[in-house]
């Protein structure tokens, strides 16, 4: 089994016109970062930490189907397809501090 790097591990997951932080449009970035409930944010954050659903859910006291919607919710509004690619944006875009 091959090991992969973070950088490239990142770079696999989000095709390479995606890896530059230049090909993410400003205007739609202010848009994504403005429109993020405070929940979707706390959820991201947990997200990002790696944390499955059920246990975001149990964490927060939602049901896993709640946070499934809070997720999908939070990949339409930052234009992510997966877990990876909202990690890297919320923390290009600094949405996690």
């Amino acid at each position: 089994m091959q090991h992969l790097t973070t950088d490239r591990q990142v770079s696999t997951a989000l095709g390479p016109a995606s890896i530059s932080t230049s090909s993410i449009d400003e205007s739609i970035a202010i848009a994504s970062i403005t429109r993020l409930s405070d929940r979707e944010r706390e959820i991201l954050k947990l997200l990002t930490e790696g944390l499955s659903n059920p246990k975001i859910a149990a964490m927060l006291s939602l049901s896993t189907n709640t946070v499934k919607t809070h997720v999908r919710g939070i990949f339409n509004k930052l234009a992510v397809d997966n877990r990876l690619q909202a990690a890297v944006v919320a923390t290009r875009l600094g949405l996690l501090e």
